[in-house]
């Protein structure tokens, strides 16, 4: 639930969406049990809740203490990649974390540009020379933090940057074998997906079959033990499993219809060009989310590697 609400919320690139979409899955906060033994049921989701979850370092395998992250023993659940990817467009909107990420200098691969020496991200940002003139680049995080001696790998022009992951985007639509490859891709992440359904609906299942176990439990004891609170808890929490039930269904059903078809991904592809040169460069930055999963630069050699994500392609004609 925690990876599809990081994804959720990078697909929508909005708070408010990200909320909506939650609504209509039926999911809500963490119930708990208080120190009466009552069951104090979860919240629905609201920006504020969404937002405390997103930054919630424990998801990546981090421990607060003391105003400083530490590795933590628990294993992440969220990835590297994912996480930066939303942390950046929180910390920049403020508490809103809205659509309208502020952007004014105009860095197209904020969130995506990642160090191949250490993996970690590269951060905009600039230098203004004596004529006023500014002179943009991203630089690793580690070099920037800790220097050279952690990571040799150092900084690149942004608009050099830039232009060379637009080229290579133009240039996968042009190449029917890279077409072909992220064909491949979107079937396989299209897999991943169906397969999550059902892992989700196998498990709900169990979750239905053991709540309404503790209905019929309760409901035998309600009148001697007075247990009506919490007989009304469990049985919140056994509509909350049927909805979800029933919208995990018809997801299912849909992505069991949903065919990866080579043509339209090729005439998405193709469209890439004739769109980027149409769009501001607030909209530029949002179609590269939209169609690019991760950009490694490898400051030794120059070179860049540029990881589509097939399952935003074709979402091209939104922009």
């Amino acid at each position: 639930m925690v990876r599809e609400i990081f994804a959720t919320y990078l697909r929508e690139q909005s708070l408010t969406r990200a909320v909506e979409h939650l609504e209509r899955r039926g999911w809500r906060r963490k119930s708990w049990t208080r120190r009466d033994g009552r069951v104090q049921e979860g919240s629905p989701f609201n920006k504020v809740g969404l937002i405390r979850l997103l930054k919630n370092p424990l998801y990546v395998g981090r421990v607060p203490h003391r105003g400083t992250l530490h590795q933590g023993q628990q294993p992440a659940i969220v990835d590297e990649v994912v996480w930066t990817r939303v942390q950046e467009p929180l910390r920049l909107s403020g508490s809103s974390g809205g659509r309208s990420v502020r952007n004014k200098h105009g860095a197209l691969l904020r969130g995506l540009l990642r160090c191949a020496q250490c993996g970690h991200s590269m951060n905009h940002t600039y230098t203004t020379k004596k004529n006023g003139a500014r002179y943009r680049y991203y630089r690793c995080a580690t070099n920037e933090k800790r220097g050279a001696f952690a990571c040799p790998g150092g900084s690149v022009s942004a608009q050099e940057v830039e232009r060379l992951v637009v080229e290579r985007i133009r240039g996968i639509g042009l190449d029917p074998e890279l077409v072909s490859e992220v064909v491949r891709q979107a079937r396989v992440q299209l897999d991943q997906h169906r397969h999550a359904l059902e892992a989700e609906q196998r498990q709900l299942g169990k979750d239905l079959k053991r709540e309404r176990a503790s209905v019929r439990r309760l409901t035998g004891a309600e009148s001697r033990n007075g247990n009506a609170s919490r007989l009304a808890a469990v049985q919140k929490r056994v509509e909350a499993i049927e909805r979800r039930l029933a919208a995990v269904a018809q997801e299912l059903d849909t992505a069991r219809r949903q065919v990866i078809d080579e043509g339209r991904v090729t005439e998405a592809l193709a469209a890439f060009g004739p769109v980027w040169e149409a769009l501001l460069p607030s909209e530029r930055a949002r179609m590269l989310s939209l169609t690019t999963e991760r950009i490694v630069y490898d400051g030794g050699t120059r070179e860049l590697d540029v990881t589509l994500r097939p399952s935003g392609i074709g979402r091209l004609h939104e922009l």
